[in-house]
């Protein structure tokens, strides 16, 4: 039996655990920290681990026999930590603190496309508030524009025309005050997708590729955020697709990865876009990411167990990557004010409840009380994300969205996109 230490309290970890958890040969899976929803799962354990305290974190390791660790929600990642799980050998999937550093830069991300010859959009850097009042006032072509503070796309802003351009100066003047850099990219038009890669330090495998909904509201307005829903997969998205982007993106990002000796054992997203003529590389992620993985894994049948292990052993090209049939699609609950900010503490209804054929994954709640599956209220600003596979994107809609419309999970201020997989559905 192998017992497993997660690290993370999002959406990331309790989809891991979900499909861990339908394994036999799994005994315990700790979570530091977790979240309600990882709670719920016969074989987890949420613990609090001083990921700053080295001796702490062997005794612990040592303690309860732990296998292999997954770090998932890399932000979390210290330098105890890292040398605590080298120190015994203990195999770890996902990247090193070297590689989160580079990947944590916007910046950084943006020059690795542009020295590998990476697919991806024109773009350039505004050294102050100054300079990015004068490109506003220059305005001629939409762009999106975002600070190097921020990690995700969440509170990017969409550029449309020179007089929105003022108001979201004065926004960027009140929430992004203390930044000095900010990255101003030429607009793409198309539909916005994520791959998902395995890989060892010599090859990888590609999850099929996920349909994602970045903005915060229905039809693409709204601002972006870390993502609102998501589905796979994609019927417009080709063989001749696929082949586009390994040899416009993975290819070269896989070569430049080694030459910078970024490689490492775990996963690794690309968000990119499609337009009418091309596929451009938007942005890298050193782990999974949600909603993307909350899609993929329930689609998935072989084993997460087995894949880690070929990831470990740098044996990734034995494993085969089994995916039922169907269409797996997601809707992200959020909280009011997501993506700037978010109201905590409102307490979910509904969650005691067994929904038949739904995948309820909690991002960011917390539990209030000791009885399982129920007392939960939010910590976030992505609250749940709502699942389901189904033979059609019309029988996954209607799940999903019946659920939804009838309030049977609720909290006060919850919004949804109610449009993901819309323009695909026959309905």
């Amino acid at each position: 039996m192998k017992n497993y230490l997660l690290i993370g309290n999002s959406s990331l970890e309790d989809a891991i655990a979900w499909k861990l958890n339908q394994e036999s040969n799994i005994g315990n899976i700790f979570i530091s920290h977790g979240n309600g929803g990882t709670y719920t799962k016969p074989k987890t354990r949420n613990i609090i681990l001083n990921l700053n305290n080295r001796e702490l974190i062997k005794e612990f390791l040592e303690r309860e026999k732990i296998n292999f660790i997954i770090i998932s929600s890399y932000k979390n990642l210290t330098n105890e930590f890292e040398q605590a799980a080298q120190d015994l050998g203990i195999p770890t999937i996902g990247p090193t603190s070297t590689v989160i550093s580079f990947f944590s830069s916007r910046i950084k991300i943006k020059e690795f496309f542009k020295k590998y010859n990476i697919s991806s959009p024109s773009f350039e850097i505004v050294e102050s508030i100054s300079n990015l009042s004068t490109m506003i006032e220059n305005y001629t072509t939409r762009k999106i524009i975002y600070s190097e503070s921020q990690k995700s796309w969440k509170g990017a802003y969409l550029i449309e025309s020179k007089g929105q351009g003022v108001k979201i100066l004065e926004a960027i003047q009140e929430s992004h005050e203390k930044d000095n850099k900010f990255i101003i990219e030429n607009y793409q038009k198309g539909e916005e997708y994520s791959a998902i890669l395995a890989f060892d330090k010599f090859n990888y495998i590609l999850f099929p590729i996920v349909r994602v909904y970045p903005k915060s509201f229905d039809y693409d307005y709204g601002l972006y955020t870390s993502g609102m829903g998501a589905f796979s997969p994609s019927p417009t998205f080709s063989s001749s697709d696929i082949t586009v982007l390994n040899e416009k993106i993975i290819y070269p990002l896989i070569e430049g990865l080694k030459n910078e000796s970024f490689i490492y054992n775990g996963f690794l997203t690309i968000h990119f876009v499609k337009t009418s003529d091309k596929i451009l590389a938007l942005n890298i992620i050193p782990s999974v990411h949600s909603p993307e993985i909350e899609t993929i894994l329930p689609l998935m049948s072989s084993s997460f167990n087995n894949l880690c292990n070929d990831l470990n052993s740098n044996s990734i090209i034995k494993y085969i990557l089994k995916i039922n049939q169907g269409y797996s699609l997601s809707v992200v609950m959020a909280s009011k004010g997501y993506p700037i900010d978010s109201e905590k503490g409102i307490l979910i209804a509904g969650l005691d409840k067994q929904f038949n054929e739904i995948n309820i994954f909690h991002n960011k709640t917390s539990r209030i009380n000791y009885s399982k599956n129920r007392g939960f209220v939010t910590s976030g600003g992505r609250v749940l994300t709502l699942n389901t596979v189904a033979t059609t994107l019309e029988i996954a809609r209607e799940r999903i969205y019946k659920l939804l419309e009838n309030n049977e999970i609720f909290f006060n201020g919850n919004f949804y996109r109610s449009d993901i997989a819309e323009k695909y559905s026959k309905k």
